[in-house]
């Protein structure tokens, strides 16, 4: 399969699924994604200035689940 072949597929696939958005919709969506994991991460800590490597093991890991939910 060529290069040129597997654009074309990504291009058919993207206005198949509804993906086929400007530059500027995708910028948009991105900062928009990246904004909720932030947020989600600040909930993370109890006090907002934690940082990971203060958490026991179980804090750790609810904080890797609850972020693996948001992405």
């Amino acid at each position: 399969m060529t290069l040129a072949e597997i654009r074309d597929q990504v291009r058919r696939l993207k206005r198949a699924k509804g993906f086929d958005i400007t530059l500027d919709q995708r910028l948009a969506y991105l900062t928009a994604e990246v904004g909720e994991v932030a947020a989600e991460t600040l909930k993370l800590s109890r006090d907002s200035d934690r940082d990971v490597g203060e958490m026991d093991a179980r804090e750790r890991e609810a904080m890797v689940e609850a972020l693996g939910m948001e992405v």
